[in-house]
């Protein structure tokens, strides 16, 4: 387990030229434990020349029906070239991967090249990968944002990097590609493999001999799986359960993140793409970077006596010269009627309709809204109680 956030840098005990990290695990030794990385950062991870090429090279042997687990880890900045299997986390899994996020570059070439992930280069034998997220890019004969290839099951993950299919070197993998497939979260999956509830943001594009949004190549059924309408490539076939998953702009991504996904695992902002809980070392990813934002305006009618306030994720919303402010379709604002100064409250409308209070908490702007407020003036009076003097404020609706 780390105790620390980590930065890899050459060992002292290495000889001069050392250039790359030793993946932990080997085909004949592979990670059979369990790793929680605690919510820490690994940076400046280096790998190249290996087989299977990560922070873990195998995670897992299936021939022996043994599984490991990774969670709570961030793999942050990494270099990752393998020459048939590479993730900037794992090369091969065969166990469950939670909780992790990672960045940098993934690359699979050689004579018998194969697949890379963001995340990890090859899932198998019914392992899962859940609540984790991959920035990295991709170049590999079968690509994938967050895993190359899949037989097991991929739920609530998200990708943005870059993913790009190449033609092996050498034919003679086990694929055996001219163009291989590329998709934003999975490059190939095969018949067992389960994809739901993920998120393709891969707005820089996915190219690829078969491409897909969600997966490349492969016949299977997903679920709940949602991509930016801002991805290039391919004429999509918007299908929430098909390889190419429904498309949606924000207003439609936000709303399905803050019904669909765990708020005990992630943090869903109006501003940025989710962040896990708790982890260190996080990027920040704009929305307008990864996604269409579909806008919407509120508009103030200005009250006498008071004033009409609007703060999304703790921040003052300005209103332009027209008394207009916008916002994001989709997103959530709170609202406050405030009295000025000898007023009161009275009420506070959006679109006309009265709401409880003076403050609301989390409205959800699913389209343009006018809100109006109403304060009334309190009368000053001064009375003698036991020769001291007290001051009275009156109801100015009922009294003149």
């Amino acid at each position: 387990n780390l105790a620390n956030d980590i930065s890899i840098t050459k060992p002292a005990e290495a000889p001069d030229g050392w250039a790359t990290w030793t993946p932990i695990g080997t085909y004949g030794k592979p990670f059979l434990g369990t790793f929680d990385g605690n919510n820490h950062v690994v940076s400046n991870l280096t790998v190249s020349g290996f087989g299977s090429a990560g922070l873990f090279g195998f995670v897992g042997k299936s021939t022996e029906n043994k599984q490991g687990k990774i969670s709570n880890l961030g793999v942050d900045g990494a270099s990752v070239t393998g020459t048939t299997y590479a993730g900037v986390i794992a090369g091969q899994l065969y166990g469950a991967m939670e909780k992790c996020w990672s960045s940098g570059s993934v690359k699979v070439s050689g004579t018998g090249a194969e697949a890379g992930g963001g995340l990890v280069g090859t899932a198998i034998d019914g392992s899962t990968i859940s609540n984790c997220y991959s920035t990295a890019t991709v170049t590999a004969p079968f690509a994938g944002g967050v895993v190359g290839s899949l037989i097991g099951t991929l739920e609530y993950c998200y990708a943005t990097g870059k993913v790009i299919s190449v033609r092996s070197a050498t034919p003679g993998g086990f694929y055996n590609p001219t163009y291989g497939p590329a998709g934003g979260i999975c490059g190939i999956v095969s018949n067992g493999a389960n994809i739901n509830n993920c998120l393709a943001m891969n707005a820089d594009g996915i190219t690829g001999g078969t491409t897909g949004r969600i997966w490349g190549q492969g016949s299977i059924t997903g679920s709940s799986n949602y991509a930016s309408t801002k991805i290039s490539g391919d004429t999509w076939t918007s299908n929430a359960t098909g390889k190419d998953g429904e498309g949606v702009k924000y207003s439609g991504y936000i709303s399905y993140v803050k019904n669909y996904w765990s708020q005990d695992m992630w943090t869903i902002s109006n501003k940025n793409l989710p962040q896990l809980n708790g982890m260190s070392g996080q990027p920040t990813l704009p929305r307008e970077t990864y996604m269409e934002v579909d806008v919407a305006y509120i508009t103030i009618t200005p009250p006498s006596c008071g004033s009409i306030e609007v703060y999304q994720d703790g921040a003052k919303l300005e209103q332009n010269s027209e008394n207009k402010i916008e916002v994001a379709n989709g997103s959530t604002v709170t609202i406050k009627a405030v009295a000025n100064s000898g007023y009161g409250f009275s009420w506070l409308k959006i679109n006309e309709v009265q709401q409880q209070g003076a403050t609301v908490e989390d409205y959800e702007v699913n389209d343009d809204i006018t809100i109006s407020a109403s304060f009334y003036y309190i009368i000053p009076s001064v009375f003698m109680y036991d020769d001291v003097c007290y001051e009275k404020r009156w109801d100015a609706r009922y009294w003149e």
